[in-house]
C-alpha cells in the first residue's frame, strides 16, 4: 500500500503512521522500530508498507514485523528507507 504520511507519533508501545487519507493506520512495534537505522523521519514522506491489513475494533491496521515492509516511495532516503526496485 502506497500512502503519504500525514503525521507518526508513539502510542504505548508502538510508533504509529497515518496517512493523509485516513482509512487505515500503519503500527511498528518499538523493538521492529530499534532496528531501523538512522533516521526515521516519515512524518510529510511518501511510504510503501507492505503486509497484511487486519481489522482490529473497527480501524484498518497494518501491523509491521520487520523494516524490510516499509521502503520510501517518493525516492528520498533515510537509514534503510529507501526505494523498493521498481515494480514492487
Amino acid at each position: 500500500m502506497c500512502f503519504a504520511c500525514l503525521r507518526a507519533f508513539d502510542r504505548s508501545s508502538f510508533r504509529v503512521l497515518l496517512p493523509a487519507e485516513g482509512r487505515f493506520e500503519v503500527l511498528i512495534p518499538r523493538g521492529v522500530l530499534a532496528a531501523f537505522p538512522g533516521s526515521l523521519d516519515f512524518e510529510g514522506r511518501t511510504l510503501r508498507v507492505i503486509g497484511l491489513v487486519e481489522d482490529y475494533k473497527g480501524t484498518a491496521q497494518i501491523m509491521v514485523g520487520v523494516p524490510l515492509q516499509i521502503r520510501a516511495a517518493d525516492g528520498r532516503t533515510a537509514g534503510r528507507l529507501t526505494p523498493w526496485a521498481s515494480g514492487l
